[in-house]
C-alpha cells in the first residue's frame, strides 16, 4: 500500500512537467535553450552550448543522435532543467547516456538559477526524463557530482542512483581551505622552483590570442601522441576524435557559461609547460598539460604550473578544483580529496533487462575467476 502510494504520489508530481526532446540541435538552437533558463544556466563547463556543439559535431551520426530533453513546469514557459544525451548503440542495446569523449571528468544536467528544483521533486523528473525515452533500452548517467555549481544536482540526490566512483579534487571554498594550501610541501617546493624558473627569465600566463592558443593546443597534441607512441599505440580512432573536439573548442567563440583556459609557463617564445582546462564561474577543470624541452625538467616545471593554476583560480573566487580524468597519486600531494560520482542505470525495455543481466553474469564469472585464482 505504502509503495503504491509513494508511485501515485510520483506520478502527480510527473504531471507538473512537460518534456521537449530537441534532436541534432544547431549550435544556435543550444545558446537559444541555455538563454531561455530564468536566471540564466548553471552547469559544468562541460554541458555548454558550445562544447556540447564540439562533442555533437565528432560523435554524432545518423546512428547516434544527440539530444536535449528541456523539462519545465506545465504551467511556465521557461525550462528548469535541461539534459543533454547521446543515443549510442552498446551491444545489441540502443543506449542513452551522457554525451561526451572522454575528456571530462564530470556529467551533469542544465539548471535554472532562478527556478530551483524542490527535493521532492527529483525523483519524479528523473522518471518523467525516462518516460519520454521511447526509442531506447537503458537508461546510463554516469560521473554524476553531489553539486551543479553550488546547487543540489537532481540526479545524484534521486533514489534510483547508485555509487560509481569518486573524482579527486581540491576545494578552494573558504579561508581554511586556502590557508592549508600553504601548508603543502609540493608548494613550497614548487615556489622555491618558481622563483629559479623566474630567475631564468620564464613567466606565467594565460594564452589568449588565437594564434597563441591554436600553437600551445598543437604542442599538447603533439605531447599526448608522444605518450601514445611510447606506449606503442601509432594511430587511435578516439585519440583523434578528442583531437578535433579539442580544437573546435579553443578556436571557438565563448559562449558567455563556460571557457577554455589556456596558461603556460614560457620564455619568450619557449613553452616550458602548457595546460589546457575547462572553467566556469565556479568549477576549474584540467583536461590536458604538456612539458617542453627535458633540459628545463629539473625545475619541476609540471608541479610549478599546475600550482600557478591553483592560485589562479583561487583570485578568480572559483571553489572547486578538478585536476582532470584519472585517479593519478599525484593529486594527494595537493590536497586534492576524493568526491563521490553517481551513476543512474535503468533498462526500459526487454532488451535493456537482458543486457543487464549478461552484465551482472560476467560480473559474476569474472569474480569467480578471481577466486579460483
Amino acid at each position: 500500500m505504502l509503495a503504491a502510494l509513494k508511485k501515485n504520489s510520483r506520478q502527480n508530481l510527473g504531471a507538473n512537467f512537460f518534456v521537449t526532446r530537441h534532436d541534432q540541435p544547431t549550435l544556435a538552437v543550444l545558446k537559444d535553450l541555455w538563454s531561455s533558463m530564468p536566471g540564466g544556466p548553471v552547469s559544468t563547463p562541460f554541458q555548454s552550448p558550445h562544447v556540447l556543439h564540439a562533442i555533437q559535431a565528432e560523435r554524432a551520426s545518423s546512428k547516434r543522435i544527440f539530444s536535449v530533453f528541456s523539462i519545465r513546469r506545465q504551467d511556465d514557459t521557461h525550462p528548469l532543467m535541461l539534459v543533454p544525451l547521446m543515443t549510442i548503440d552498446r551491444g545489441f542495446c540502443k543506449v542513452a547516456t551522457m554525451a561526451d569523449l572522454d575528456v571530462v571528468d564530470i556529467n551533469a544536467p542544465v539548471l535554472a538559477k532562478e527556478q530551483p528544483i524542490r527535493k521532492c521533486e527529483y525523483d519524479c523528473i528523473v522518471d518523467v526524463i525516462l518516460e519520454n525515452l521511447t526509442d531506447v533500452d537503458l537508461f546510463d548517467a554516469f560521473n554524476l557530482p553531489e553539486k551543479i555549481g553550488g546547487l543540489d544536482n537532481p540526479f545524484f540526490h534521486s533514489s534510483r542512483m547508485e555509487k560509481w566512483k569518486d573524482v579527486l579534487a581540491l576545494s578552494l571554498d573558504g579561508e581554511q581551505s586556502r590557508a592549508q594550501l600553504k601548508t603543502k610541501s609540493v608548494f613550497k617546493e614548487a615556489k622555491r622552483k618558481g622563483r629559479k624558473l623566474a630567475e631564468q627569465g620564464v613567466e606565467f600566463s594565460e594564452i589568449k590570442t588565437a594564434t597563441e592558443r591554436e600553437k600551445a593546443l598543437l604542442s599538447l597534441m603533439e605531447y599526448k601522441r608522444r605518450h601514445l607512441r611510447a606506449a606503442g599505440i601509432t594511430r587511435d580512432p578516439w585519440s583523434e576524435k578528442q583531437e578535433r573536439f579539442f580544437k573546435n573548442v579553443v578556436a571557438g567563440d565563448c559562449d558567455g557559461t563556460t571557457q577554455t583556459v589556456l596558461l603556460a609557463l614560457k620564455r619568450h617564445d619557449e613553452t616550458i609547460a602548457a595546460a589546457l582546462s575547462f572553467v566556469s564561474d565556479s568549477e576549474f577543470h584540467g583536461s590536458l598539460i604538456s612539458m617542453g624541452d627535458g633540459s628545463w625538467h629539473r625545475y619541476s616545471p609540471g608541479s610549478v604550473l599546475i600550482c600557478k593554476t591553483i592560485e589562479w583560480a583561487r583570485e578568480r573566487g572559483i571553489r572547486q578544483f578538478y585536476f582532470g580524468p584519472g585517479s593519478h597519486g599525484y593529486k594527494k600531494h595537493f590536497g586534492a580529496q576524493a568526491y563521490p560520482l553517481g551513476r543512474i542505470l535503468v533498462p526500459l525495455t526487454a532488451k535493456g533487462h537482458s543486457y543487464m543481466a549478461l552484465k551482472a553474469l560476467k560480473r559474476a564469472g569474472n569474480q569467480l575467476i578471481q577466486t579460483v585464482k
